[in-house]
């Protein structure tokens, strides 16, 4: 299973599109989103990449509701279990030791920055920012489960 982590997309439509059609190079089976997507306009973008999209809310997506009836999309900490690997979805970098525990990856978003380090037998690991606003440079990851792999895809941002 592979999987599209986009974070803290902040609106930036230019930049999903974008990020959504370099997808099918990619081959996802699933995206996730780890919170600030902001708007419901946004948040349909996301429906147009062709594979099923999960997302936890972010410390910016103020129109909850909206969100709700679009997307699979909950408050986190959210886990989910696939190909036999349990990911910890978050927005904001807070984490306990029994998190790392407990879960094989834990992703996040908030910090605007990548990320991938390995801490207790679990990898955390953050794509960046799919705005583009802080760095110049819109980023989304591409997480191979089987593999255990982590790629980054970057684009200037638009």
């Amino acid at each position: 299973m592979r999987i599209a982590v986009f974070s803290d997309s902040h609106d930036n439509l230019d930049a999903l599109k974008t990020a959504i059609a370099m997808l099918p190079g990619h081959r996802p089976d699933r995206l996730i989103h780890l919170g600030d997507i902001i708007s419901p306009f946004a948040a349909r973008l996301l429906l147009t990449a062709g594979v099923p999209a999960q997302a936890v809310f972010g410390n910016n997506d103020g129109e909850t509701t909206g969100l709700r009836s679009l997307l699979d999309i909950t408050h986190p900490p959210r886990t989910l279990q696939l190909e036999g690997r349990r990911l910890l979805l978050l927005h904001e970098p807070g984490f306990s030791a029994g998190d790392l525990a407990g879960h094989d990856f834990i992703l996040h978003g908030h910090t605007h920055q990548i990320r991938d380090e390995m801490r207790g037998g679990c990898r955390i690991l953050n794509p960046g920012e799919l705005c583009g606003w802080l760095t110049d440079t819109s980023s989304f990851m591409i997480l191979d489960l089987p593999e255990g792999r982590a790629e980054w895809i970057r684009f200037a941002r638009k």
